[in-house]
């Protein structure tokens, strides 16, 4: 396939995981070239196209920043496929919970996702919506883990039942995580049941402030500036116990001060709006 015709077709991908993503994306991007205005343009429009997508924006931010351009881009790639966040994610919750538990989480996420079916013992409330939450139903109890489809209107009940929510996020910003509509109300159900939330942070999430409000700006744009018809919502970390990263686990509370450190270098270019 042409490197364009490539790009096209990821333009008009409704939905994917980010790792794929970012891997089909780096893929076309080796073969237009480097051309350095070239560039700028299409990642541009690569994150006009998946706005929400946090890894996108940190795969192009590194793109324009970088020396050895084929070099960072199999960097980003080795990057997001050797994700050790689900990994971690198994590890505190077997951690924490070493005779197993219950987890509430909105949908479908492929971390996780992966993150659950590694561990032991745990029964899920998958909360149903506009989601993916059948997807994930599917994959979990087909890897044997006990799993309950959970009416949207019945989040609240499920969350009371559960030790732990586990929210991903798409974006996220050094006091705030911006996931999946639905998120919010299950982090701060949480918040008020004394539960733990547990809040992943997969590798390219974590962005400059430059970046997540040009994120928002766009997706408002988009919905005629109205939060309610936004696919994604805010957490402030303040609701959050646990942030879980490739770095590792770490409590909120020692964060607080300093708050969470961008992963992707600083190229106001992509905050520029494309003509086309």
């Amino acid at each position: 396939m042409h490197p364009i015709e490539h790009l096209r077709y990821l333009a008009r991908a409704g939905y994917a995981d980010a790792p794929e993503l970012v891997a089909e994306t780096a893929s076309a991007l080796r073969g237009l070239g480097f051309d350095h205005a070239n560039l700028v343009l299409t990642c541009r429009r690569i994150v006009e196209r998946h706005p929400t997508c946090g890894p996108l924006w940190w795969l192009c931010a590194e793109l324009l920043t970088a020396l050895e351009p084929r070099d960072t881009l199999r960097r980003c790639v080795d990057g997001v496929r050797g994700d050790s966040t689900p990994a971690h994610l198994a590890e505190h919750l077997a951690t924490q919970w070493p005779d197993g538990g219950m987890v509430a989480v909105n949908g479908w996420s492929w971390e996780i996702a992966l993150a659950l079916v590694s561990s032991f013992g745990f029964e899920v409330c998958v909360i149903d919506g506009d989601n993916g939450a059948d997807h994930m139903v599917r994959v979990l109890e087909r890897n044997e883990v006990v799993t309950h489809l959970v009416e949207p209107q019945r989040a609240a009940a499920a969350v009371g039942e559960c030790d732990v929510v586990v929210v991903s996020g798409s974006f996220v910003g050094a006091d705030v995580l911006w996931s999946p509509v639905g998120s919010a109300q299950l982090a701060s159900v949480a918040y008020c049941a004394g539960r733990e939330v547990v809040a992943m942070t997969p590798i390219g999430t974590r962005l400059p402030r430059v970046f997540v409000e040009a994120i928002v700006q766009m997706v408002d744009d988009d919905t005629r500036g109205e939060a309610w018809y936004r696919d994604v919502e805010a957490i402030p970390l303040g609701l959050v116990t646990t942030v879980v990263g490739s770095g590792g686990v770490e409590s909120t509370a020692r964060i607080a001060s300093t708050g969470l450190v961008p992963e992707a270098p600083v190229a106001t270019e992509l905050t520029v709006r494309s003509a086309m």
